[in-house]
């Protein structure tokens, strides 16, 4: 059988460049992340904001359902009971 040959670790000029594009490509995802961050923020702000005012409806209309009930509550009691 034949030996296969041991290959050649890389000289210290190409580590040096392998290295510079790595840092490269690091670089370039931390600011894409930052930008997937600044995006899911501005989302997260827009989504809360859309929810406090439906909330805000919701509430409001509870309320004058709640009032017309109590008031429709009032009004069959002074139909249907004697005064005393």
């Amino acid at each position: 059988m034949a030996d296969t040959p041991k290959p050649n670790p890389p000289t210290e000029d190409d580590m040096h460049w392998g290295i510079a594009y790595l840092r490269e490509d690091i670089q370039e995802l931390r600011l894409g992340q930052r930008s997937m961050q600044d995006r899911m923020d501005t989302m997260n702000r827009d989504l809360a904001a859309r929810m406090d005012s439906r909330f805000a409806v919701m509430l409001t209309a509870m309320i004058a359902l709640i009032g017309i009930s109590i008031g429709a509550n009032f009004t069959f009691l002074r139909m249907y009971l004697p005064a005393q």
